[in-house]
């Protein structure tokens, strides 16, 4: 049976009230910048290479992502 690994990416945009773009994936930032906006297709196409798939979202820019344990 395939045990599974499981990513959790979270996008918050800037706004009024948060002042920087932020990327998280599981509670870690891996991108702050307040000026720039991430590039997702990029980043998504890189989790891709690692052997992470998309397997769902929610509203809000939560991204859910697995790959098979090893």
């Amino acid at each position: 049976m395939t045990k599974w690994e499981y990513l959790q990416v979270e996008v918050h945009y800037s706004s009024p009230l948060n002042k920087e773009n932020l990327v998280t994936a599981n509670g870690k930032t891996i991108f702050r910048d307040a000026v720039n906006i991430p590039n997702l297709p990029d980043y998504f196409n890189l989790l891709g290479k690692d052997g992470w798939e998309l397997v769902n979202f929610k509203k809000g820019w939560v991204y859910f992502f697995k790959r098979p344990l090893e």
